[in-house]
């Protein structure tokens, strides 16, 4: 009983892993690049366990640990002499970082649909709400109709 007290406590006064937070200014500071945003690495609200983008696998493989500079510095001093490019879009993570992009993908030029001749950027087409009910509606008509047996 006193065992299952203490951890009762222990559980109440324990917090939960933040991330690194002094990383992104480590990274801008090393790299000379403008700072990064947490979701270089993070995904959902930085914190134990959300360091899962294809960057910071990468990091990890070589070496990084929470909260450790050092061991920072060395796995981006490795993906800068590997050329690492996490998202295969021809350019290296560092080099990404160093222009203020995101090494996941977020510096790959997305296309644009466009029509015409000047170029004019496509809208997305939008069912209004008429339209849904009537799709539902011949939805149920449908299934209602082939449930019926026939008439002889």
């Amino acid at each position: 009983m006193r065992a299952l007290i203490v951890l009762l406590v222990f559980s109440l006064l324990a917090v939960p892993a933040a991330a690194s937070p002094s990383f992104p200014a480590e990274i801008a500071a090393h790299l000379s690049a403008p700072t990064p945003p947490c979701t270089i690495c993070h995904q959902g609200t930085p914190g134990l366990g959300t360091a899962t983008t294809a960057f910071a696998e990468a990091m990890k493989a070589r070496g990084l640990v929470p909260g450790d500079l050092t061991a920072l510095d060395t796995a981006l001093d490795a993906l800068a002499a590997e050329h690492h490019d996490s998202n295969g879009n021809g350019v290296g993570d560092i080099d990404e970082l160093k222009a203020g992009n995101d090494p996941n993908g977020g510096s790959v030029a997305t296309v644009t649909p466009t029509y015409g001749c000047v170029g004019s950027v496509a809208p997305a087409p939008r069912l209004g709400a008429a339209a849904l009910v009537a799709f539902f509606m011949a939805i149920r008509l449908r299934r209602r109709a082939s449930l019926r047996p026939p008439a002889w």
